[in-house]
């Protein structure tokens, strides 16, 4: 292949190192491996570590690699870092008022949808709402990297 994407997904594998390594296999020398995802900002997820474990286990979401955790893996497995784009700028995260609102309205509903078999769903909503929220203080960023396969 000459290109592996991997677009809001990477996030919830429970071993990226194997992961990357994996894709990056299928790639022939010079092939784009891109990557677009929420990453935690290490200085600040670490200010919001409850929110940052809520959310993991929320999206099941185990690892969560920082933008310099992705690049170094990409790096170990033979390829060669291109482009690290902050996208954060293009999101528009409600007020964290709002999005403390929704987290509640939410956890009302999930009372009766629980009960229906819709626990996940209700699961993902707060996941959701969580990651809004650490993009609005800056403990998580919307992230594009690029990299091409050595060889």
């Amino acid at each position: 292949y000459d290109l592996v994407y991997g677009i809001e997904r990477l996030i919830h594998s429970a071993d990226p190192r194997h992961t990357i390594g994996n894709l990056v296999s299928v790639l022939e020398p010079g092939g784009r491996f891109v990557i677009v995802d929420d990453m935690p900002v290490e200085d600040r997820a670490r200010e919001f570590a409850d929110d940052v474990a809520r959310f993991k286990k929320l999206w099941r979401a185990p690892v969560m690699p920082s933008a310099a955790g992705w690049c170094a893996l990409l790096e170990d497995a033979g390829c060669d870092v291109v482009a690290c784009r902050d996208l954060s700028p293009l999101l528009r995260p409600r007020s964290l008022d709002d999005i403390a609102r929704a987290i509640e309205e939410v956890a009302a509903r999930r009372r009766w949808r629980d009960r229906f078999g819709l626990r996940r769903v209700g699961e993902a909503e707060t996941g959701g709402l969580l990651l809004e929220r650490l993009n609005r203080v800056g403990a998580a960023s919307y992230m594009m990297i690029s990299a091409r396969k050595r060889g």
